[in-house]
């Protein structure tokens, strides 16, 4: 079989360009697409923390990371709250941003600013939380709530919104 050695005609060299052009714009549109829902979904999960009007304390006795986006789910003991001591903050029915039984408390948060014995303060309204340790702030920060679907999956598969894994903790 012989390779055809012929110059792209000007026609041909048009046809390509365009092609590309096309192909280019298709793919920025997808991108645009893409990052508008997502921006769309996060702004959603915002609302939902703000209006969820949240004001706890917890002091901190486990964190246990998911292996997911730096985020894991923390364990502890409430200190006070504006919600009843039987509650859940879930999104569209299926994401669990924290749980409350009695006076034990999960939550989902960026685990690696956070350590046992430290207490952790949100206030969902102002979409923040601040992270006491030895009496002092430690650190302040926006209070977010991942919409990754894989995270959800990961704290389900690992029991990690199951208080019963935390039994070894259960301290008053």
């Amino acid at each position: 079989m012989t390779r055809d050695t012929r110059p792209i005609s000007d026609k041909d060299k048009r046809q390509i360009l365009l092609f590309k052009i096309i192909l280019s714009s298709v793919l920025i549109i997808v991108v645009v697409l893409i990052n508008h829902s997502l921006d769309a979904n996060f702004e959603k999960r915002q609302q939902f923390l703000t209006a969820l009007n949240l004001q706890m304390k917890i002091k901190i006795h486990a964190v246990k990371p998911t292996n997911n986006h730096g985020m894991g789910v923390v364990y502890g003991h409430l200190i006070s709250s504006n919600k009843s001591d039987d509650f859940a903050a879930v999104y569209n029915q299926t994401d669990t941003f924290c749980k409350v039984a009695g006076n034990q408390v999960l939550l989902i948060t960026d685990f690696d600013f956070v350590q046992p014995d430290d207490i952790f303060a949100i206030d969902s309204k102002k979409l923040n939380y601040k992270v006491y340790r030895d009496n002092k702030l430690n650190l302040e920060n926006k209070l977010t709530f991942t919409p990754d679907a894989s995270l959800f999956s990961d704290i389900e598969n690992q029991r990690l919104f199951d208080f019963d894994t935390y039994k070894k903790f259960n301290r008053k």
